[in-house]
C-alpha cells in the first residue's frame, strides 16, 4: 500500500475512534543547518468524544482509546515494518518538547520533565492527560522497544471496514 494510502487509513482509524488529527506535523528547525523532523500524525481525543449519526452507536477500539484522559498521540506511520524515527528518541533534538509546546496543554515549567518521561518511557500521563508515541505499520517489529504500541494495518483496515 502506498504511503499516502496508509496515512489516510491511519487518519480514518483515529477519526473513527474519536481523535482530532494533524497530518504531517513539521518541526521547524531553530537553525538553517538543523535537520527538520516530522510526525506523520498528531492526534488528540477528549474523554467525552461521541459520534452517533442517526442514533447509530459506533464502538471505539478499547486497545487504543483511553476514555478517562485527554489523550495525545505522536504517531509514526510506516508502509512496512513498524519503527520510530530516531528524531523522536534523541532527547538532544528536543522534538518532543517542540510538539508539547505546540499542543499547549502544559505549563512551560512542565514541558522538559514530561518530555524526558516520554523519551524514557514512550508515554506519560497524569490524572487528566496522556501522551503516547505510537507506531502504525504493516508488520510488528519484534526488535522495537516493547514500550511502543504497534498498531497494524490489517487491524486498522478491519476496524474501518466494519465501521463503514
Amino acid at each position: 500500500m502506498s504511503a499516502n494510502r496508509v496515512e489516510k487509513l491511519v487518519y480514518w482509524y483515529l477519526r473513527f475512534n474519536g481523535y482530532l488529527t494533524v497530518e504531517n506535523f513539521t518541526i521547524h528547525p531553530d537553525y538553517k543547518k538543523s535537520p527538520e523532523a516530522e510526525a506523520d500524525i498528531l492526534a488528540v481525543r477528549f474523554p467525552n468524544s461521541e459520534e452517533e449519526p442517526r442514533g447509530f452507536h459506533f464502538e471505539r477500539n478499547p486497545k487504543l482509546v483511553l476514555n478517562d484522559h485527554v489523550d495525545f498521540i505522536i504517531g509514526e506511520v510506516k508502509t512496512g515494518l513498524c519503527s520510530i524515527n530516531h528524531v523522536w528518541e534523541n532527547s538532544e533534538l528536543k522534538n518532543i518538547q517542540y510538539a508539547l509546546n505546540w499542543l499547549g496543554f502544559l505549563e512551560d515549567s512542565e514541558v522538559d520533565s514530561v518530555a524526558n518521561t516520554i523519551y524514557n518511557n514512550k508515554t506519560w500521563q497524569n490524572e487528566i492527560y496522556s501522551v503516547r508515541l505510537i507506531c502504525f505499520g504493516a508488520r510488528e517489529n519484534t526488535n522495537l522497544d516493547k514500550k511502543y504500541p504497534q498498531l497494524l494495518h490489517r487491524d486498522m483496515f478491519k476496524f474501518v471496514y466494519d465501521r463503514l
